[in-house]
């Protein structure tokens, strides 16, 4: 529980640290793609549960279609009513040992600050360019998307397990970053 609490806040530093505010070269696609076709691998009740976001933050999201594990669902929102400044999907699986957060930015996201020193470019297979960070030995990976259309995406995956070669590696969490839609 205290790693998980370290990784929060971690997570914070990096949104407020992070990255700069330029747009990168990431492809809009998220637009292109409906809401059913992004979510017609996820359960009923997570869909259910996305449902529940307005408009705006349903066409903004990227759903991963890869996982570690067979997941699990959270959706919230801030503020839950009104013009959404954040979105948050958390997906999580194997009892706790995975736990990957989508934070959709639906209006940008300038707020999450400048980018820190080490941080690498990456482009995903799609052509996106993305800004990626690693934390605590690897165990917490962070990538930040932001699309032309102005949407900006945190991906942060933390891991707890007890053997490091169940361990989610770099190449496999930018596949599963690479597999949102």
């Amino acid at each position: 529980m205290k790693k998980i609490g370290i990784a929060m806040a971690l997570a914070i530093v990096f949104v407020l640290t992070g990255c700069g505010s330029e747009t990168s070269d990431g492809k809009d696609s998220s637009s292109e793609v409906s809401f059913e076709e992004k979510t017609s691998h996820l359960s009923e009740e997570a869909v259910t549960n996305l449902n529940d976001l307005p408009n705006e933050a349903k066409e903004a999201l990227r759903v991963p279609t890869k996982f570690p594990s067979e997941p699990s669902l959270r959706v919230t929102a801030n503020p839950p009513e009104g013009e959404i400044i954040m979105a948050l999907t958390q997906y999580s699986g194997d009892e706790g040992k995975w736990n990957l957060m989508v934070h959709t930015y639906p209006n940008g996201g300038d707020e999450i600050g400048n980018e820190k020193e080490s941080t690498e470019k990456i482009e995903l297979d799609n052509g996106a360019e993305v800004t990626y960070h690693t934390d605590e030995g690897e165990n917490i990976h962070f990538i930040l998307w932001r699309e032309e259309s102005g949407v900006s995406h945190m991906i942060q995956l933390m891991q707890n397990y007890e053997n490091p070669q169940d361990e989610v590696t770099k190449d496999e969490f930018i596949e599963i970053v690479t597999s949102m839609k």
